[in-house]
């Protein structure tokens, strides 16, 4: 259950072109082949995995992508 604290809170429009937008879309299949994802949960998903591959002192592991074997 989300307590209280962690509730999702703040909006944002996004707008991208085609050719953007189907750059996120095979991304995120490449990631999470088949799952059934939104719009809004594939640009906050790869927008949270962006800003933690690049921040230092991240602590979250990366996905395994299509193919590889997680250790």
């Amino acid at each position: 259950m989300i307590s209280v604290e962690e509730k999702k809170s703040i909006a944002a429009t996004v707008k991208m072109s085609a050719a953007d937008w189907e750059l996120l879309e095979r991304a995120a299949e490449h990631i999470w082949p088949g799952a059934p994802v939104t719009r809004s949960s594939t640009i906050l998903a790869l927008a949270k995995l962006g800003a933690q591959s690049v921040l230092p002192g991240s602590s979250k592991p990366t996905p395994s992508r299509r193919g590889e074997k997680r250790s």
